[in-house]
């Protein structure tokens, strides 16, 4: 792993002298270098993040192929499908598409239908209980409700006491109606969602929005990209992702310990998406899109590193594993880690960012970043 770090670090200093062309002494370079660190576009201080060693690939967390057993749903037609949301029924599936459309895929005929467009980039769905769908669209920073019937939108929430979102991003709806959602980072937009995980600051909030009153409010502030989020079946906690530290942590809601957090599972092998249960409600299935390893923990604790590569979108394109490896974790209602299933090369499925169980647990339904379908993957795969 050694090679690896000189190979990157070489890599990110040659790219740096390769932007200017005459040759320069020593303290001129220097000069220069530290102009080009000034250039970066995060803070010039990025937190230092020390993560646990990462588990080895052993155990559970054996890498392996499983996921290439998938079948490939609406494949050409869904884009990059961040987020799947089965209706009741279980006759379709609504999808998040990169071009802004949530599109319907019949389940029955295979059949793709433009369904509502709402622009920007959709991410985090769920069903309120009426069956309307609640989106997360960051591209506008909007909370939005769309009517099952009409699909006309309503924009429910922008902002968080005085704070507007920066990147909304993933939701679920309890039964009394309240809506939890994620603002991965009030700092950066989706576009440059990457510095905030370089950055490495807690620019993340947990909110829930109370449609009885219309008004939303902060439950946790100062998370470290605040991702994924899921209810326990009798709702007395909720748990929500922190990405940057390879984590998932549990908020008590109700009992003696309301209001209270812990952990739920930490040191991951990658960094956590999104969170789904499923309807037994003793299982939760965890999108992981990065594949944690030697370089990118390096990186995580060294600020000089994140200065260069947030500088340079190719540089951090380097950097990103996320393109070539799919991992699903099954976790159990404790946070014990069952099963891991993977596509370890990239060859099928990559990027993923959600898990979605079918209502009678045969499947999940997941997507991602890198692929224009949504895969179904039959669980009873050993």
């Amino acid at each position: 792993m050694a090679g690896v770090f000189k190979v990157v670090v070489s890599g990110l200093f040659a790219a740096i002298l390769a932007s200017y062309n005459e040759p320069r002494g020593a303290q001129d370079w220097a000069t220069r270098y530290s102009e080009l660190l000034s250039q970066s576009p995060i803070d010039d201080d990025p937190a230092v993040v020390n993560l646990p060693p990462y588990p080895a690939a052993k155990g559970v967390y054996k890498h392996n192929d499983k996921l290439q057993s998938l079948t490939k749903l609406g494949e050409g037609e869904l884009l990059l499908p961040e987020d799947v949301q089965p209706d009741p029924t279980g006759t379709f599936l609504y999808v998040t598409n990169q071009d802004g459309w949530i599109r319907k895929y019949y389940l029955a005929t295979a059949k793709v239908e433009n369904w509502t467009y709402v622009g920007g980039r959709p991410l985090g769905l769920a069903l309120d209980n009426a069956a309307n769908l609640i989106v997360c669209e960051p591209g506008q920073n909007q909370l939005i409700q769309i009517s099952k019937d009409t699909g006309v939108k309503t924009i429910l929430s922008t902002e968080a006491e005085g704070v507007k979102y920066g990147l909304i991003d993933e939701v679920i709806v309890a039964s009394d109606g309240l809506i939890y959602f994620t603002d991965g980072t009030y700092k950066y937009p989706l576009a440059t969602w990457w510095y905030d995980l370089l950055e490495g600051k807690p620019h993340g909030r947990l909110l829930v929005y109370d449609p009885k009153t219309n008004t939303t409010s902060v439950l946790v502030k100062n998370i470290q990209f605040a991702n994924g989020v899921a209810l326990s079946k009798s709702e007395d906690y909720l748990l929500y992702c922190e990405s940057t530290t390879a984590r998932v942590i549990k908020l008590h809601l109700k009992g003696s310990n309301k209001g209270k957090s812990e952990v739920f599972i930490n040191n991951l092998p990658g960094h956590p998406d999104n969170i789904h249960r499923n309807k037994a409600g003793d299982r939760f299935y965890l999108a992981l899109l990065f594949n944690r390893n030697a370089l990118y923990d390096f990186v995580f604790k060294t600020p000089v590193l994140k200065l260069l590569l947030a500088w340079d979108e190719k540089l951090y394109s380097l950097y990103d594993n996320s393109p070539s490896i799919a991992r699903v974790l099954e976790l159990d209602e404790e946070g014990k880690p069952l099963r891991l299933f993977e596509d370890s090369t990239g060859k099928v499925i990559a990027m993923l960012t959600t898990a979605v169980p079918s209502s009678d647990g045969r499947y999940l339904y997941v997507g991602g970043l890198r692929d224009n379908f949504v895969g179904r993957f039959s669980l009873s795969t050993d």
